[in-house]
């Protein structure tokens, strides 16, 4: 996995994109979520700003949770997306800047308040966790653990991307961990579930760790 992102790139001006971006799918929060562990996954939970990025032979386009545009907030996560061959693709994941491994919220709202790059700003990282679109196809059909692995060849030896995988839901285990390393907490996802663009599904659930509080102070 590549940790650190290339130099930031000039992203184009505006012009309409040629390719349709869903509306991301959400988790919905939880406690302990399932009682059958072998038809779940888990994975780390990344605290930045979702991200959805649309990558047509090396045009790119990123945008919100709710849609908005965004590719000159995070510059650098354009160019290395830029580098991608092919597409249509449309990936899903969260803009985070990293320390030591690590998502630091406040770090990356100071970068989403500019809206946009300044030399000597903290770069950004895109945790690239799901796919839509992969080579033109819709890909959302397809259960989750394929999707992980077209997401994987896709994007792995992309620097300034970081494929989030995944591990056998052994709840109690990976709870200790998130608790070891004070991470944000974890995603449970099922490993046959399907992408619903815009639905806040039971597939999906965040756990977050004890005590942590979520970065919520922004609406784009």
């Amino acid at each position: 996995m590549a940790m650190d992102p290339p130099a930031p790139a000039a992203v184009k001006p505006k012009t309409p994109f040629p390719i349709t971006i869903p509306a991301p799918m959400h988790a919905t929060d939880g406690g302990r979520p399932f009682t059958d562990e072998a038809n779940w996954a888990v994975e780390i939970k990344y605290d930045g700003y979702r991200t959805m990025a649309g990558i047509v032979k090396g045009e790119v386009e990123l945008r919100t949770k709710n849609g908005v545009t965004c590719s000159h907030w995070w510059p650098e996560i354009v160019g290395a997306l830029q580098k991608v061959p092919g597409g249509p693709h449309v990936v899903d994941g969260e803009a985070a800047v990293l320390v030591d491994g690590q998502s630091d919220f406040n770090k990356t709202h100071r970068r989403a308040a500019r809206r946009g790059y300044a030399p000597g700003d903290d770069l950004v990282v895109f945790c690239a966790f799901d796919i839509l679109i992969h080579k033109g196809r819709d890909v959302m059909g397809l259960p989750y653990t394929k999707r992980k692995e077209l997401l994987s060849k896709l994007l792995v030896d992309v620097p300034g991307v970081l494929v989030v995988t995944y591990l056998p839901a052994n709840v109690q285990h990976f709870a200790t961990l998130v608790e070891g390393f004070k991470l944000e907490g974890f995603v449970a996802k099922k490993l046959n579930s399907l992408y619903l663009p815009g639905i806040k599904s039971r597939d999906w659930l965040k756990i977050k760790r004890k005590g942590w509080n979520e970065g919520r102070n922004w609406k784009s």
